[in-house]
């Protein structure tokens, strides 16, 4: 009315009806002049804009409430431009990734290298392009300090200020899939450990029954038919006998052996030794079935090598290895023990013999427990494979690796290393 001009006024009045009713109204005022241009009233008008403040309170209410689940949210929340520059991220995301808004904002992912897997955010690029959003892709993300997490990601496409954004989620899965890993590996353990038993109670079912009836068999021999039969045949089942007994001691050794490692209860006591009084003490033992088949048996160890070794497990691991190779060389074969100084205070010790030797399956299966790799040897010598696993226990145990060279027909060399003194 002062100044004489149009006044519209925005700041949502109240309009109290009659009835007691309030409205939300837009209103403004207008002059009346007359032909002097002397102002002589006033026009007023009021529009009912309730519905519209209802909306625009919805929409302020939405607003704040998403501004809340934003900010509140333990996963890591980001807004970025239709081009994938940030423009917002959340407590969450800066909590879990370490960068904060202001080490975003403006940047594309790829200038901040959050992506472990870049095919992953051309999968995410694509799946927005074609259907507007994506969801549950799991991925790796690098984190501020470097270090790798795991996320599922999920995002769409928002308008925010009639301009599209991209929003995205992503839950932070790193624990949950240490612990998925975790119960992968002792998934395998227990496979490994039921194929262990597996093979334990074959071996004993099948192996162990075998020189069992034999024995049997023998002794049933001599109680029925003693009296009929000669001194020479008596000698000769005797010998049978003894034979099969010994078998049957092997076998039982190494099965308490492999019992005892299972269960953790072999010691291991590492000592300094002298290589060729060990070896030639743990020859001795086999002596006798090397000189059954007339295999020469020949040593090559230099004067003072001394090893940082467990003796009763380095004698076991020599046994066995002789053993196979007395049992699969033909009469008359020979047999060489030979040991150097390898480097990386490791002394190396080769076991080669003349026999039969094997092919490329089954030197791939020789050390599974899984797989059988029994057989008969050149004289019918039973064997389980057994004594080998043993052998690769103990040369492990001691951290040294055990390998072997053979071709079908023409011999096998057995090489494991164990440690020498220098590493006290």
């Amino acid at each position: 009315m002062k100044s004489g001009e149009i006044v519209a006024l925005e700041n949502h009045t109240v309009l109290i009806s009659r009835k007691g009713e309030e409205y939300q109204i837009a209103d403004s005022a207008a002059p009346i002049r007359d032909k002097q241009g002397n102002t002589t009233g006033v026009v007023l008008v009021f529009s009912d804009s309730t519905e519209k403040y209802r909306a625009q309170m919805l929409l302020k209410e939405s607003e704040e409430k998403y501004r809340q689940a934003f900010q509140t949210s333990s996963d890591a929340i980001n807004i970025n431009r239709r081009d994938g520059a940030y423009i917002d991220v959340n407590e969450g995301f800066t909590n879990i990734t370490g960068f904060t808004q202001e080490d975003v904002a403006g940047k594309f992912s790829t200038e901040i290298n959050i992506w472990a897997i870049p095919e992953d955010l051309e999968k995410m690029i694509a799946g927005i392009k074609e259907k507007g959003f994506i969801k549950n892709l799991e991925s790796k993300f690098r984190c501020k300090d470097g270090s790798l997490k795991t996320a599922i990601i999920s995002a769409n496409i928002i308008v925010l200020n009639n301009e599209p954004h991209i929003l995205t989620i992503a839950r932070d899965i790193t624990e949950r899939k240490q612990a998925e890993d975790e119960i992968k590996l002792k998934s395998k353990e227990l496979s490994k450990s039921n194929a262990e038993k597996d093979k334990f109670f074959s071996i004993i079912a099948h192996d162990l029954r075998s020189p069992f009836n034999g024995f049997l068999g023998l002794t049933q021999i001599m109680s029925e038919e003693l009296q009929s039969l000669t001194m020479t045949e008596v000698q000769e089942i005797a010998a049978d006998m003894s034979k099969s007994a010994n078998n049957l001691y092997r076998l039982l050794e190494n099965l308490l052996k492999w019992a005892q490692i299972q269960q953790g209860m072999i010691s291991f006591n590492p000592e300094v030794i002298q290589l060729d009084l060990v070896v030639g003490e743990s020859i001795d033992m086999i002596q006798e079935s090397a000189k059954n088949k007339d295999i020469e048996l020949v040593t090559d160890i230099p004067a003072g090598l001394v090893a940082f070794a467990d003796t009763n497990m380095l004698q076991s691991i020599i046994r066995n290895i002789f053993s196979n190779a007395v049992k699969f060389t033909p009469k008359g074969g020979k047999i060489n023990l030979s040991a150097k100084a390898s480097g990386n205070k490791c002394i190396e010790i080769a076991i080669q013999d003349s026999g039969i030797g094997m092919d490329q399956m089954l030197i791939d299966n020789l050390f599974r427990i899984d797989v059988k790799t029994s057989r008969l040897g050149t004289e019918s010598e039973p064997s389980t494979g057994l004594g080998l696993l043993l052998c690769k226990e103990f040369v492990e145990k001691q951290g040294g690796k055990i390998w072997v060279e053979s071709k079908e027909g023409s011999g096998s060399t057995f090489y494991f290393t164990i440690p020498d003194n220098s590493y006290l």
